[in-house]
């Protein structure tokens, strides 16, 4: 009988998957530390074996998977090597990812990260696994700068990351709507003496002057004469932060809305410079000018624990940055660590606290240190040796408190398993004389 034709990704040795075994993890108790009723856990070993060992205990639990493969630039790394022929990988990471697809909740999602060599093959890929129905978003974030950098290739630079989002099931999963910080806005440039008067009775001065007298001048021009500019701009845009439930601007009003308010606003444009608002309406609108008032505050958001103008987040995450992220942890992994900050934002978009969270290609142990400081439990598996020197150190230092680094100080909900909390290091052995069983 002949295969069922569908659309897919072929390569060499793809019907030929050997029927792989499962495997047990062994834990070693020497190397785990903490709270013994904790679940979370570090295993040493091929992921591929790891994987199909959770396969019996954590089918259908994960919530969310990141996973950061080598990239198969065809460089070497000091950690792994990062260049084999293009079939291999393609296979080494579909037979992976089939695993993980079985090991996501019904409700989970996935995220593959990778650059631009293998980025679109792996879309095809993850489409056939995942359908492409299930397909959310190839998320672009911006992983170096080009300072200093002297142009010698045939190519632009390439600055560019790829962030595959995929839900298990999409009829299931729902992500969160996240907001991303911005700068002071400085059209919002007028401040109202007091809001809580009656609105015919407003009166307003620039914020600019506002904050100049505050430092002592009579207004901004003689402030900006004095003061470097940087200097007195930040504060012109911290003082309308603080005081943004006072801070307005003005905006033309269009659609549905002109014509619903047509009379008033035309009555605004004809009594200049007073406040009027629109009768028995559904929600107040106050006009000055013939056009709009808005009030700062709505543009708030709490963001990294505090009060800060935000807009909703989008596909193009160019606000994370990658400097000085090299002591993050407190372990040296050159090319290969992501900032906390990044694995941050994921975590919160597809999960809530307590939910699994898995990296199966777990580096410089990023994944599970942010994890644990967010109050998720997580699974992290690395073959290379730097499971022992990088991960574990790291990881102890997150659970005893010591680690104070990457969204440490940021981090509002960090829930009840941030300190104190054991995880298990375990190693993937066919031949063990004992199975352990995961909880």
């Amino acid at each position: 009988m002949s295969k069922p034709q569908r659309l897919e990704l072929t390569w060499i040795g793809k019907d030929n998957q050997p029927m792989l075994e499962p495997r047990i993890l062994i834990e070693d108790p020497e190397k785990s530390y903490g709270d013994k009723n904790s679940k979370n856990m570090l295993i040493y070993g091929d992921n591929l074996l790891a994987l199909k060992a959770l396969e019996q205990d954590f089918t259908g639990k994960i919530k969310c998977i990141y996973i950061d493969p080598p990239f198969n630039t065809g460089a070497a790394f000091e950690h792994y090597d990062d260049g084999i022929e293009h079939s291999i990988w393609l296979d080494l990471m579909y037979r992976r990812i089939k695993i993980l697809y079985s090991l996501l909740s019904n409700d989970g999602f996935i995220i593959v990260h990778l650059d631009d060599n293998e980025a679109s093959y792996t879309k095809v890929l993850l489409d056939e696994i995942f359908g492409r129905t299930n397909y959310l978003n190839a998320l672009t974030i911006s992983a170096n700068s080009p300072f200093g950098f002297k142009h010698t290739s045939k190519s632009i630079f390439k600055t560019a990351n790829f962030l595959f989002l995929y839900a298990k099931d999409i009829t299931k999963s729902q992500i969160k709507i996240l907001y991303k910080a911005r700068e002071y806005d400085t059209a919002y440039k007028f401040i109202l003496k007091e809001r809580t008067a009656d609105y015919k009775k407003w009166t307003w001065v620039l914020v600019a002057d506002e904050t100049a007298n505050r430092l002592g001048f009579e207004n901004a021009n003689k402030a900006k004469r004095s003061l470097v500019k940087a200097d007195f701009e930040k504060a012109v845009a911290e003082y309308a932060i603080e005081n943004c439930e006072r801070v307005f601007r003005t905006a033309s009003v269009t659609g549905g809305a002109l014509q619903k308010r047509r009379t008033t606003i035309e009555e605004s444009k004809a009594n200049r410079n007073r406040v009027v608002t629109h009768p028995n309406d559904d929600m107040p609108y106050f006009f000055l000018n013939g056009e709009r008032i808005l009030f700062y505050d709505e543009r708030m958001r709490l963001i990294d624990g505090k009060k800060q103008p935000g807009e909703v987040l989008t596909d193009m995450w160019n606000d994370i940055s990658w400097e000085g992220i090299a002591n993050e942890g407190d372990v040296d992994f050159p090319k290969g660590k992501k900032p906390e900050k990044l694995i941050e934002r994921i975590i919160d978009l597809t999960t809530s606290e307590g939910d699994w969270v898995l990296d199966s290609f777990l580096g410089s142990g990023t994944t599970a240190a942010v994890a644990h400081k967010m109050g998720r439990k997580w699974i992290g598996i690395e073959l290379g040796e730097h499971c022992h020197t990088h991960c574990l150190p790291r990881l102890r230092k997150v659970v005893d408190g010591t680690d104070q680094g990457g969204i440490s100080k940021t981090i509002h909900t960090p829930g009840p398993i941030l300190f104190g909390t054991m995880f298990e290091v375990v190693n993937t052995n066919e031949s063990a004389p004992h199975h352990r069983h995961i909880q």
